[in-house]
């Protein structure tokens, strides 16, 4: 690499267009070939450049280069945006990550930082590294919603501190030449500071949204833009509270420290989340209870009960490998019946996707020509869906229900719905009654004598047909 005849470092003594000062006669293999191919694209694809474009013709007219001693030199700006290592001339221009243990930073012999990583490198490389590793540091909170179920949330939204980064690149004062920008993990926080003040009159409201904006380097921002890293202004800080606001976080908050630099903080509200480790707890029980359900022995289904109850009794509420593993169980004719009375109670209380789904397999498994072993105890789990007995009954009164078996247990899950206090409305009892006859044979379904005596408390009348116009009298 050539010598040039001025120290670039004595020209960082001001803020005022730095971005535009020369730090090197501009050579092709200053450049990270593959960011400056994504640079040429981006200027041919936005400004649909139809004539041959030279990077060197691209780089000028986006003053990345400016002329000096009648040789062109690469900018600031242009060393940041598309060089293949900025540190050689701008030792600050790295990302420092610190992972703390703890809510605040100690040290001497009480430091806390538990891990350390230097990132530098063609900018848009070194972004992409530190995006990778903090993928890897970011946890997820798993709590229980308000129907019951698991859900999973990041604690941090990855667009909310992936904008924090670029913002940091972007708008940082590369005037403090050897200042990196810092990235700082804490328990409960995370903190991206950057060099340099408060660029312009930008300052944030107080939802944390930079409502004007004032760049400090605009033509790095605008190379930027065309590799794709870059938004609209003002739009990354309103995205980054939305997604904030999404996962019912605080909006991020931006703090100028003695004007020297810009400090953005994302915090997770790890006390008011639950813990992961709690829950992962949890998660590990529902495989044991799915583990013990599959047991040949009765003395590890047993257990597989005791902790369904008492899972349910913290709201916990059963995963679908569990409901998988009862229903072999009540498939099972050798299991007795009071092992699937017990597995039954604790099936009734389960109201999630996957039980709704269970149930709806279920009840379009009856109108099969060889439906599946029928106990009562399915009838009872079925009867507490609505929605799962509307098909049960439409299936009747479509005479799609073929089988005796499946037939039976359709009228058992109806007839379990009327040991119920509040009865379903009348109309639909109507529909019941009647799906109880069977038109082609002009006779009562003999599975339906149970469930016709529970509603009218008289036994079926004997055949031939009785007129079902009259059913309203019975």
């Amino acid at each position: 690499m050539e010598d040039v005849a001025f120290d670039p470092r004595a020209l960082f003594d001001s803020e005022k267009s730095f971005e535009d000062r020369p730090v090197v006669r501009y050579q092709a293999e200053l450049l990270d070939p593959a960011v400056a191919k994504a640079f040429m694209d981006g200027v041919v694809q936005r400004n649909g450049v139809s004539m041959p474009l030279t990077t060197d013709n691209a780089l000028a007219n986006k003053r990345l280069t400016v002329v000096v001693g009648n040789e062109p030199h690469l900018t600031v700006a242009g060393l940041i945006a598309l060089g293949k290592q900025p540190t050689d001339f701008v030792p600050g221009a790295r990302i420092h990550f610190v992972r703390i243990d703890g809510r605040e930073e100690r040290f001497g012999a009480e430091r806390n930082v538990v891990k350390e990583r230097w990132f530098d490198g063609p900018t848009l490389q070194m972004l992409e590294q530190v995006r990778e590793f903090l993928r890897t540091l970011v946890s997820e909170f798993d709590y229980l919603g308000p129907d019951g179920t698991f859900i999973t949330d990041s604690e941090y939204p990855e667009l909310a501190w992936d904008e924090a980064l670029v913002n940091a690149l972007v708008h940082r004062s590369y005037s403090l030449d050897k200042a990196p920008i810092v990235v700082r993990m804490f328990d409960d926080r995370l903190e991206v500071e950057s060099p340099g003040g408060y660029p312009g009159a930008a300052r944030p409201d107080a939802d944390g949204v930079f409502p004007l904006s004032f760049p400090r380097n605009p033509r790095l921002a605008e190379a930027l833009r065309y590799l794709s890293l870059v938004r609209l202004a003002k739009e990354g800080t309103r995205r980054m509270k939305a997604e904030m606001d999404k996962l019912g976080l605080p909006p991020p908050a931006f703090q100028e420290i003695q004007g020297m630099a810009v400090k953005v903080t994302l915090r997770n509200d790890v006390d008011r989340r639950r813990p992961r480790a709690e829950i992962e707890s949890q998660k590990e029980s529902w495989r044991k209870v799915a583990d013990q359900l599959g047991s040949d022995l009765a003395v590890y289904r047993s257990n597989a009960y005791e902790s369904w109850e008492r899972l349910h009794s913290l709201r916990a509420q059963a995963p679908a490998e569990v409901i998988e593993a009862a229903d072999r169980i009540l498939r099972n004719p050798a299991i007795a019946t009071d092992e699937k009375n017990r597995l039954t109670r604790s099936m009734v209380q389960e109201e999630t996707p996957a039980m709704d789904a269970w149930a709806k397999s279920w009840a379009e498994g009856l109108g099969r020509d060889r439906p599946p072993h029928t106990d009562y105890q399915v009838a009872q789990i079925l009867a507490h869906s609505q929605d799962v007995l509307e098909t049960i009954l439409v299936m009747l009164e479509g005479r799609q229900i073929r089988t005796g078996e499946g037939r039976s247990l359709a009228f058992n899950a109806l007839s379990d719905r009327y040991t119920r206090r509040e009865l379903p409305p009348e109309d639909w009892t109507k529909r019941v009654l009647a799906a109880c006859w069977e038109p082609q044979s002009a006779s009562w379904h003999p599975e339906s004598a149970s469930l016709y005596y529970r509603i009218t408390g008289k036994p079926l009348p004997l055949p031939p047909d009785p007129g079902l116009g009259d059913l309203n009298s019975r």
